[in-house]
């Protein structure tokens, strides 16, 4: 069980209502931003059982709480009250800011561990864009474009995939991108 949540962000509040049923396909297809991992609830019988624990065997720890939303999907997926039940100060810098390193190689742990991203075109390209994104950041040139190139063959329309070439191509600063699109109260 989920909960809608309030996005602190340019000192004021913005709801981000959390939809009242998400399922595994929909998961794939999106991390569903609307649904914060503060905001979700489990029966500690799942937890210990089908569900089962954090991941801590995915590298750095990135991508744990999109893991944890990924297999309860496939167990019947997330069901959320509309109600804001957290606050998330937006304004603030996450752990992981900057942290590309952890950001690609997360992301590529969750692509092996769930093959049906292959399934869904626009769900590979998202994944694979935020990969091209962090690759860039990291001045990995070569590698940022083959996840572009993933992400494009599979979603011409991929925002990311083409950020992450623009960046590569030092055409644009990675702290520049991330900033603007901060400033909206979503993250890449």
């Amino acid at each position: 069980m989920a909960g809608s949540m309030l996005v602190r962000t340019g000192g004021k509040d913005v709801e981000r209502r959390a939809p009242e049923r998400v399922d595994f396909a929909q998961l794939l297809r999106s991390r569903v931003q609307e649904i914060h991992p503060s905001s979700l609830m489990y029966r500690r019988a799942d937890l210990l059982g089908e569900l089962g624990l954090v991941d801590e065997e995915l590298p750095h720890g990135y991508g744990e709480d999109y893991d944890m939303m990924l297999r309860a999907g496939r167990l019947g997926g997330i069901v959320s009250v509309q109600q804001p039940v957290v606050r998330v100060l937006w304004d603030r810098p996450s752990y992981f800011m900057g942290k590309w390193r952890s950001v690609a190689e997360g992301l590529g742990c969750l692509l092996e561990k769930f093959p049906e991203f292959e399934q869904d075109p626009k769900g590979l390209s998202r994944m694979a864009g935020q990969i091209a994104y962090a690759r860039a950041a990291l001045g990995e040139r070569p590698e940022a474009r083959r996840w572009a190139k993933l992400a494009l063959r599979n979603d011409r329309g991929q925002l990311r995939a083409w950020a992450a070439l623009a960046v590569a191509g030092r055409v644009l600063p990675a702290g520049l991108v991330r900033s603007a699109v901060q400033r909206t109260g979503h993250g890449l």
